[in-house]
């Protein structure tokens, strides 16, 4: 430590070594960083951090002049589990070990309101095999390939008719967050069969959120479906969903065509033809009621 009579030329370096540093109720470990002190900026150098063996690496200054902090933080094997989610959440991360990067900074202070001036300007985090609970994929699979009713097709939406585990390939999240907002740049989630690509926004103080999904699914027997869109919108204790399924709609109505007249013989049910009319001509043409006639 060097000291002279004009303060603005104190400059100091120290190595710091904290055992356990708490937290609310978590628990940081084997803590130890270099902290530079010059020309009134102080650098927080190499700190390593761990709990619940994730690796926490960062590097940051802060600038006394412009009472601004700026860092670049990663994260390795952050386990993430169904404790992260709402109780009313229908589908949720089971388990998942997340490895993340971000740039961070804030002005002034660490204290209420701090999430005012918080902004993440970029975050990258990538998960292997995590696994979703509340859904199984396979069984949603199953059930598209073999389609009777268009009432099936609804059914698919149904997640309670399809409880269970799912392990994905992979997810990936690209992030900022600025004014009090969690921007979703792009959520990825990929799946044999199925891969979600999403964008959109959670207010992390009033727990709003706005969501826009693309879903395409792949299955043994239907290899070219288009996509289709789910919106959430609402609060994270109480949203709603709703879908965008004209194009795979017709697709699988297609697909009930074809196999028909794959079978050189084309036999509708004058009782059901009846009923898809009517008896009010074809100004109200039910194509639900055709996808029905159609998918065997």
């Amino acid at each position: 430590l060097t000291v002279s009579k004009n303060i603005y030329s104190i400059k100091a370096l120290f190595d710091v070594n904290i055992e356990n540093v708490y937290f609310q109720e978590y628990i940081f470990s084997k803590n130890n960083f270099k902290l530079n002190y010059s020309n009134n900026i102080l650098k927080i150098i190499d700190l390593y951090s761990l709990h619940d063996n994730a690796e926490l690496n960062l590097d940051g200054t802060y600038n006394f002049f412009k009472k601004k902090f700026q860092s670049k933080v990663s994260l390795s094997d952050l386990k993430i589990d169904k404790n992260f989610f709402s109780k009313n959440s229908a589908i949720f991360i089971k388990e998942a070990y997340l490895n993340c990067s971000a740039n961070i900074s804030f002005d002034n202070s660490l204290v209420p309101p701090f999430l005012n001036k918080l902004s993440f300007e970029r975050g990258r985090c990538r998960a292997k095999e995590p696994k979703l609970g509340g859904i199984n994929i396979n069984d949603v699979i199953t059930k598209v390939d073999n389609l009777n009713t268009f009432q099936d097709f609804f059914d698919l939406f149904d997640l309670k008719k399809f409880p269970g585990d799912t392990t994905l390939n992979f997810m990936y999240l690209d992030f900022r967050l600025k004014n009090k907002k969690f921007l979703i740049d792009l959520f990825e989630a990929n799946h044999k069969f199925i891969k979600v690509k999403s964008s959109g926004n959670v207010n992390i103080v009033s727990q709003d959120i706005d969501i826009d999904n693309e879903v395409n699914i792949v299955t043994e027997k239907l290899k070219s479906l288009p996509n289709f869109k789910v919106f959430v919108k609402g609060n994270t204790e109480n949203y709603k969903v709703s879908y965008d399924y004209e194009k795979i709609k017709s697709a699988l109505l297609k697909k009930g065509v074809d196999k028909i007249i794959g079978k050189n013989k084309i036999i509708i049910n004058s009782n059901s033809l009846k009923n898809l009319l009517n008896d009010k001509g074809l100004k109200e043409f039910n194509t639900d009621k055709l996808f029905d006639l159609f998918l065997d």
